[in-house]
């Protein structure tokens, strides 16, 4: 579970974030939306540990963040892997910074969730050997295969062509099931946080803040039945978004 109380961030004199509140329950995913610099991934980025100088109270599962108690798995737009090592040993990367030892569960777990991913055949290629759907299903895997506590992504989907993304959208949500980690998802699509979101925040700034959290009906649902009912939370978030544009 994830609680965020009151939260500010400054970059120097700059004032990133402000008063923000967000709680994700247990086995909950919050899409977060809002205009391109609001803070979005500055909260991430608080909640991943990177930034450890803020206002206020972050928890996780009740207790103070720690990135040395906590597992942490975060997921970047840019894939993050090191050009230098196979998708295997990308795959394990954050599991080794937490453990040091990998053993060989770890080993045959990584396997699992790489085969889960579709990598089966991949393990001793060079990310420059990997379309861009692939590089983000390794670090989609090496997020999962740390069996983290929370889930972090920041846009991992949005350089990708329009079918690839609809692909890696329901591979990560098919992983996702097997764990059910609390996860906060960045996107600047209404439709992708539509599909991803158990709820979605809404985010407006600099200061960021959160105007408004919904919950979504239609979480995880491809073939919309109910299109009225679709198109309205869609237009309410439009209208959310252009206010905050304006």
């Amino acid at each position: 579970m994830i609680k965020v109380r009151n939260l500010g961030v400054y970059y120097d004199k700059f004032k990133a974030l402000s008063g923000l509140n967000l709680e994700v329950e247990k086995g909950g995913i919050a899409a977060v939306i809002g205009p391109s610099g609001c803070g979005k991934t500055t909260l991430l980025y608080v909640l991943a540990g990177i930034i450890n100088k803020f206002e206020g109270e972050v928890l996780i599962n009740d207790a103070p963040i720690d990135p040395r108690r906590h597992r942490i798995g975060l997921v970047l737009q840019d894939y993050g892997l090191l050009p230098w090592k196979r998708v295997f040993e990308n795959a394990l990367l954050g599991l080794k910074v937490k453990k040091k030892v990998i053993e060989k569960e770890d080993k045959e777990y990584a396997e699992y969730i790489l085969a889960r991913v579709g990598l089966s055949g991949f393990f001793k290629r060079y990310p420059g050997e990997l379309s861009g759907g692939q590089k983000q299903r390794v670090a989609i895997a090496r997020a999962f295969i740390m069996k983290p506590d929370i889930l972090l992504l920041d846009e991992p989907f949005s350089a990708l062509d329009a079918i690839t993304r609809e692909e890696m959208q329901d591979l990560f949500l098919d992983v996702w099931k097997s764990d059910s980690v609390s996860t906060v998802f960045v996107t600047h699509s209404t439709e992708e946080a539509m599909y991803l979101g158990k709820k979605i925040t809404v985010m407006t700034g600099p200061p960021g803040r959160i105007v408004s959290t919904l919950d979504n009906p239609f979480f995880g649902v491809r073939e919309v039945k109910d299109i009225e009912h679709y198109i309205s939370i869609k237009l309410k978030l439009r209208k959310l978004l252009k206010g905050i544009q304006k």
